[in-house]
């Protein structure tokens, strides 16, 4: 999700990872996340970062399976 504008630009990244103790474990527990940014441009060619939402959430086999599908996708279309 990109939203620009000619004084705020809004931007999601999106992604799977292990937190906390599971971060060192390979059949730790996975977790989805969505980070969201929300970015104004500031003197001198600068941009400032005025908000940054983070959200983490369990996920399940098939969010996980549909998320990997998703990036297949991706991957064939820009290739």
């Amino acid at each position: 999700f990109i939203t620009v504008r000619q004084q705020i630009m809004i931007f999601t990244l999106r992604g799977i990872l292990r937190d906390g103790s599971d971060v060192d474990k390979p059949s730790g527990a996975l977790k989805f996340f969505t980070r969201t940014f929300t970015v104004v441009p500031k003197a001198d060619d600068k941009m400032a970062i005025v908000n940054d939402e983070l959200m983490l959430t369990p996920i399940s086999q098939e969010r996980f399976e549909k998320y990997n599908e998703q990036l297949r996708k991706m991957t064939e279309v820009v290739s």
